[in-house]
Parts: C-alpha cells; structure tokens; sequence
C-alpha cells in the first residue's frame, strides 16, 4: 500500500510504526532509532577517545568518561526531548487540551519529542560531564559533535518511516494553491556526517563545532 500526496506527486510506503509486538507491548522503529542511534555513537566515540594520534598528542577524555557521558546525554535526549516538546509546542498549541487533560503530558508512548529540546538537553550533559570529570569542554564537544550524525541519521529514518517531518508548502510552477508539500528530511544524518569531514580546517584531527553546526543549520 502506498499514501498519495498532493495528486500523486509524492508516495510513501505505508509502515506500521510497530516493528514487532511482544506480550501485546509494540516495539516502535522510533525507540529503536533511539537506542541504535545512541548506542553507536557511544562505541564510536569509545574508539576515537583509544586513538590520542586523532587529538594531536593524549585524548581530551577516556573511556570511563564517555561511558558516563552515554548515561547522561541519554537522559538529556529524553528528557530534554519531551519537556521541549511540551513547552515549544503543546503548551502554546493545545492549552485547551491540557486544561482537559492534564496526564497527556506524561504519555510519552502517545508521540511528541523535539529535537530543539534533546539539544539543549545534550548540551546540559556536557556541560556536567566536563564540570564532573574535568575535561575540556571544546574537547567533548567536538566528539559529540562528530558522533552526533549517527543519532540524526537513524531519527530521520525513523520520521520516514512515521510519515512525518514534511517540508514547507511550495507552489509548482508559481500557481496557486500549493500543490505539493517540499518533501520529509529524512536520513538528514548521512549527509551531516559527509559533510562535517569535508568542512574541517586543514590538519585538524577531524571536523570541528563550526564545520558541524553549519552543516545542520544548512541541512535542516
């Protein structure tokens, strides 16, 4: 089956958001974009941290580090998520269906994270990790920041496979009404962790907060 939009100018496979049901419990391609996601970027930051020749001399952190950073910047990203998400959204666009129903708030299996939210929460972990630990900030920045895509790319597969995150409406040809929707970002993450390599400064280790940073803004 496929879902038309827009006279047929753009289909999508129809998914179930559901890989699989255990015991009656859904296990959702979007929490496993999550946890995969997560966990990747937590190896590959293990490896880079074991590799000092990546940083020049010493690695900024080590693998203790990192592991508490996983643990934090998981909470960050769940956390962070949902009370942006509350906050950018809900309460400025549904007050009445708040007002009703105060519980939907803490329905977190019903939908509803925002990635601004899980970056100020993420952001919010570093900073404790490089407090607590003692290791420079720009340091696990920039290892976030390379890691980072991996997390990015597995979300947006997961949008494509919700049908979710459509552009802004375009019109074809100048006419009017819209006619189609500019299209979903999905697997945004891939051409992230492309470009940070192909932005960083000559003789850096690997791409900097700069090179990542614009990548996004130009992606997103």
């Amino acid at each position: 089956m496929m879902t038309h939009i827009a006279m047929g100018a753009l289909s999508f496979p129809e998914f179930s958001p559901a890989l699989v049901e255990i015991f009656g419990f859904p296990v959702r391609w979007y929490a496993l974009a999550y946890i995969v996601g997560l966990v990747l970027a937590w190896r590959y930051a293990v490896a880079m941290v074991r590799r000092p020749a990546l940083f020049g001399a010493a690695s900024p952190a080590t693998t203790d580090d990192i592991d508490d950073l996983l643990f934090y910047a998981t909470l960050g990203v769940i956390l962070g998520g949902r009370l942006g998400y509350i906050l950018f959204y809900q309460i400025p666009f549904e007050p009445e269906r708040i007002a009703a129903d105060p519980m939907m708030l803490l329905r977190v299996w019903e939908g509803g994270m925002s990635f601004h939210g899980g970056l100020i929460g993420v952001a919010i972990a570093l900073f404790w990790i490089a407090r607590q630990r003692g290791v420079s900030l720009m340091a696990i920045g920039d290892i976030a920041g390379v890691v980072t895509p991996i997390g990015l790319f597995f979300g947006r597969v997961a949008n494509f496979i919700n049908a979710e995150l459509y552009g802004r409406p375009r019109l074809q040809y100048r006419q009017s009404p819209p006619s189609a929707r500019s299209g979903i970002m999905a697997a945004a993450g891939t051409a992230l962790f492309a470009a940070s390599d192909a932005t960083k400064p000559s003789g850096a280790p690997w791409p900097n907060w700069a090179g990542v940073l614009e990548s996004a803004r130009a992606v997103e």
